[in-house]
């Protein structure tokens, strides 16, 4: 009697842990987007299906340089985009800096009133790669379109749920 108690005690446990373990285990499923050169550099964007969007100089999930979740992307495409739309300094500024720094990924462009110059540096927290790289405008602009198809296709492949989570404590009764 005491090893069946045992036995169901040991079955319950088991079947109350396996939702979590096999949560634990999910790989996120990935979606290659396309590739873009940036000045030197070719990068390989990746969507997935946990919600995030990674840039990498290889198509392996190892080697991302850049991982953003959906929310940083969008703030990054908006100021990168701002930077794309600035003019071009008078003659009496001198040289102006602008930069849009999100999570591993800055974009500057340094404005004389005779010229402007991109750089584009790319910086891995888990990694001692770093890519820095200056693109021409045409390039900036085929990354940024490629980034915007990332994110279309990493919210197509993203749970609702990850993407709009749940506020707690709340509820459908007013």
């Amino acid at each position: 009697m005491p090893y069946r108690r045992l036995g169901l005690t040991v079955l319950a446990s088991f079947l109350l842990a396996t939702p979590s373990l096999a949560g634990a285990q999910h790989v996120p499923r990935a979606r290659r987007v396309g590739s873009v050169v940036v000045g030197d550099a070719r990068l390989e964007l990746l969507a997935y299906d946990d919600g995030t969007v990674t840039a990498a100089t290889a198509a392996t999930m190892t080697s991302a340089m850049a991982r953003w979740r959906g929310d940083e992307l969008r703030a990054w495409l908006d100021t990168a985009n701002a930077v794309m739309r600035s003019r071009e300094p008078v003659a009496g500024e001198g040289e102006v800096t602008i930069s849009t720094p999100i999570d591993g990924l800055w974009l500057v462009r340094q404005m004389t009133p005779r010229s402007s110059t991109y750089v584009l540096s790319v910086i891995s927290p888990a990694s001692p790669e770093v890519l820095d790289t200056a693109p021409t405008a045409a390039q900036l602009q085929a990354l940024l379109k490629l980034l915007v198809r990332a994110d279309a296709a990493m919210r197509g492949m993203t749970p609702d749920s990850l993407l709009h989570p749940r506020v707690a404590g709340r509820c459908g009764n007013r």
